[in-house]
């Protein structure tokens, strides 16, 4: 995605300009590659497969009745212990996000079974972020997905218990805001829930990426998801 990039730690190297050659020469043949293994041709030219009803990331065009002090919408991340490296992330995601839209709020999601310290919540606060408490919801099979990062995923669940908002912009802590993302808001009357499908080692797959997702509210759906989740334990 253009508009969302991940931030990563990045170390000098010092390389030969033949070896910088060597790796552009590469990686644009195996993006070719994999244009063509990946994408599939019909009638109005090349698009991924599979294919699903989707929005256009790149028009940003804003219906008349926008304003950005509009607050039925909020951007919100998540902070589930106590780790130095995504409290760094949330401190820039904030940055990139007040860049844009300095008059939305952003909301951070925090476990009540992991308190904040008071510092990190001075520096959370100072730069921008609304603290959240929220419940944790455990994985409910980490046999399956023993990584530490997948077992708080569930939490995200509370996504739809935003009920003082019409729509909530979701995105992991080591997401970058490059550009606008206002006109995605007024996507949730036909999509009240919106995500990116994964793809795994250049495949697609059925299951959709929780790092970034866009969520109508609704206590309905809420009750339902926690119910599903309770029949599925």
């Amino acid at each position: 995605c253009v508009l969302i990039m991940r931030t990563t730690m990045m170390r000098s190297l010092f390389v030969s300009p033949r070896c910088i050659l060597l790796l552009i020469s590469t990686t644009l043949l195996i993006g070719f590659l994999g244009s063509m293994l990946f994408f599939k041709k019909n009638s109005s030219g090349f698009h991924p497969y599979p294919s699903y009803p989707s929005i256009s990331l790149y028009d940003t065009t804003l219906p008349k009745s926008y304003n950005d002090n509009d607050h039925r919408f909020a951007f919100v991340s998540a902070y589930y212990r106590d780790d130095l490296e995504y409290f760094r992330h949330l401190l820039v995601l904030s940055y990139s996000l007040h860049k844009f839209h300095p008059t939305i709020p952003r909301l951070l999601m925090y476990v009540d079974d992991a308190p904040l310290s008071d510092i990190a919540r001075c520096y959370l606060e100072a730069t921008g972020w609304t603290l959240t408490p929220c419940k944790r919801i455990q994985h409910p099979n980490m046999n399956v997905h023993s990584a530490n990062r997948f077992k708080d995923q569930f939490t995200k669940l509370h996504l739809w218990n935003f009920l003082a908002y019409d729509a909530v912009y979701y995105l992991d802590a080591d997401c970058l805001v490059t550009a606008p993302l206002a006109h995605i808001f007024y996507s949730v009357g036909s999509f009240p829930f919106m995500a990116v499908n994964d793809n795994m080692y250049g495949d697609d797959v059925s299951t959709f990426n929780g790092g970034v997702l866009v969520v109508k509210p609704d206590s309905t759906t809420y009750r339902a998801l926690l119910d599903s989740y309770t029949q599925y334990q």
